[in-house]
């Protein structure tokens, strides 16, 4: 009779032990999944949260060039770059605008100002426009660094 009362007793320990690590790896999902939504919401919310204040600084102006310098301005706050160009075309000009956050060469810009015509050139499919400097704002321009040929190797270089 002792012996039936003890292998009852180990079982018993046994399949709540089983129980236990069951509800235990489903307590641990759970809480990895309630994180996981914890972080996108939060990613979600900041990003909501930047597109309002671009929105709020922007306004309602109709001045494309205002409009592409608040964006360029406010990126720094959703990703993480090096320098951020555009094109700003108007009816009567063209403009080349960008922000630099680390220390780039002037020959790494004509790079990326080319890259972009090229692109624009490839897509309209029409001749380049003429397009000045441009407007360049941010971290002074580092000449020192060597050239490069191709602005999204720029990366190997630093």
């Amino acid at each position: 009779m002792l012996i039936i009362i003890s292998i009852i007793a180990i079982a018993a320990t046994i399949i709540f032990g089983v129980v236990a690590i069951v509800y235990s790896m489903r307590e641990e999902k759970a809480i990895k999944q309630l994180v996981d939504n914890e972080l996108k919401q939060k990613q979600r919310l900041f990003e909501i949260t930047m597109m309002k204040e671009i929105q709020d600084r922007i306004g309602y102006s109709l001045e494309i060039e205002k409009v592409v310098d608040v964006i360029l301005g406010s990126l720094d706050a959703l990703c993480k770059y090096s320098t951020v160009s555009a094109l700003v075309f108007e009816k009567d000009r063209t403009q080349f605008k960008t922000h630099i956050k680390e220390p780039i060469s002037r020959q790494y810009i004509e790079s990326v100002k080319n890259t972009l015509m090229k692109s624009y050139i490839t897509i309209e499919n029409t001749d380049a426009p003429v397009i000045p400097d441009g407007n360049i704002s941010g971290v002074a321009l580092d000449d020192l660094i060597m050239h490069c040929q191709d602005p999204y190797s720029m990366s190997q270089l630093l």
